[in-house]
């Protein structure tokens, strides 16, 4: 990632903080692509990984690959996050679900022969990446990012809330040797409500807090 984006991550809104949050996950290891004008931002998938599992059917360990494919939506605001952009991306999510339908014929074949490490599970997760109070340094956002009601909702729905400067801190902490590329998606996608990835972005908050 660049100085420019890096920048835009902190400041930046409508289509700019688009690229530097695509170019952002691209960093991360996700494969990205843009959504288009009446749906979400983008769609990012994480990198396939093996999973051992036991299989209850064939009594025995067995691997499958499992990948995340991201639903992203992205937004600036020189305000707090409005609850109705968490409601829209449930209805993103909602829409790719039914678009991407799951092919039963093919997990049962790959069940029934034993070959789970032939099939690739794909799971649907919904991130918001915002810039709250972009018009402030980020020093003086002293107000809350999401609303209870949002990070509720969000939980409720199994989403994930997402800062855009934070986004930023947890590469600078990669390049430092602090966190993995690894670890920083599992915190994206394996978690629902509001998270906060960077030991800079939750001292931050704290401070504000307080």
């Amino acid at each position: 990632m660049d100085i420019q984006d890096s920048t835009i991550l902190m400041k930046g809104n409508g289509v700019d903080l688009e690229r530097a949050v695509s170019s952002c996950f691209r960093s991360l290891g996700f494969r990205v692509l843009a959504g288009t004008s009446y749906t979400h931002d983008l769609l990012a998938t994480s990198p396939t990984r093996q999973l051992k599992i036991y299989s209850d059917l064939l009594q025995k360990e067995s691997y499958m690959n499992e990948r995340t494919v991201c639903v992203v939506e992205i937004t600036g605001s020189t305000g707090n996050i409005e609850v109705g952009k968490v409601r829209q991306l449930a209805d993103w999510v909602g829409l790719e679900i039914e678009q991407s339908p799951i092919d039963h014929v093919k997990v049962d074949n790959a069940l029934r022969t034993g070959r789970l490490e032939s099939l690739v599970v794909q799971q649907l997760k919904g991130l918001l990446v915002s810039n709250w109070n972009m018009s402030k340094p980020i020093e003086q956002r002293f107000k809350t990012p999401y609303s209870k009601q949002c990070i509720e909702f969000a939980k409720r729905h199994d989403l994930n809330l997402l800062l855009s400067p934070d986004l930023r801190y947890a590469l600078e902490e990669i390049s430092e040797g602090l966190k993995t590329q690894r670890k920083v998606r599992d915190l994206m996608i394996g978690k629902s409500g509001f998270t906060v990835i960077s030991e800079k972005m939750k001292t931050l908050l704290s401070s504000q807090s307080s």
